[in-house]
């Protein structure tokens, strides 16, 4: 599905968590309530802004037996830095959250709602987290490491694509990692 604001979904802001994970839980209680799923579990796959999504969403939904996030982020406040980091470093980090701060005011949402860091630490479901080795956008140092001592309940699982840039680990076909994902997939049933 597309999250609000994005694709042919209506909206004028993104909030980045906050409010998609309950959409995300609103999209899959039609998919249960619809058959789209046979039982009433399932797992949930997201990629950059989708793969943190899908772990705030976890972090809420007790139905969710499994989470693949390709790419995340720790909290929106540190993907806005590590993004001005990859394009434009010279913009100042107070000036650049000021304006992100007055831009989450607007929106109804505060910048540090939007953690995945805090809401990995809830999730006792499995989780693959999947870091592309020249990731220079959410570089892996600086959110899916500091993801992994946050998962302290359940299983973790790792995957580290060394060739894969931010936007080439969605947009390229790497088959070690669909077998990678689909092997984890069926191990938590």
């Amino acid at each position: 599905f597309d999250h609000r604001s994005h694709g042919r979904s209506h909206g004028k802001f993104i909030t980045f968590g906050v409010q998609e994970r309950h959409d995300t839980a609103a999209v899959a209680d039609e998919s249960i309530r619809s058959g789209f799923f046979p039982g009433d579990r399932f797992v949930t796959l997201g990629f950059s802004l989708g793969a943190a999504v899908v772990i705030q969403h976890a972090s809420i939904d007790p139905r969710v037996a499994a989470v693949v996030a390709m790419a995340p982020y720790v909290d929106f406040r540190q993907a806005v830095l590590s993004f001005r980091d990859c394009w434009a470093p010279w913009i100042g980090e107070s000036w650049l959250l000021a304006g992100f701060e007055r831009a989450t005011r607007e929106a109804n949402f505060a910048l540090d709602e939007a953690s995945t860091l805090r809401a990995i630490a809830q999730i006792e479901a499995p989780m693959l987290l999947i870091e592309g080795g020249r990731d220079k956008h959410l570089p892996a140092h600086n959110h899916t490491q500091k993801l992994v001592p946050a998962k302290t309940r359940g299983r973790l699982d790792v995957i580290r694509v060394d060739d894969a840039s931010h936007g080439g680990l969605c947009r390229r076909t790497w088959p070690e990692l669909d077998n990678a994902i689909a092997r984890f997939c069926a191990s938590v049933g």
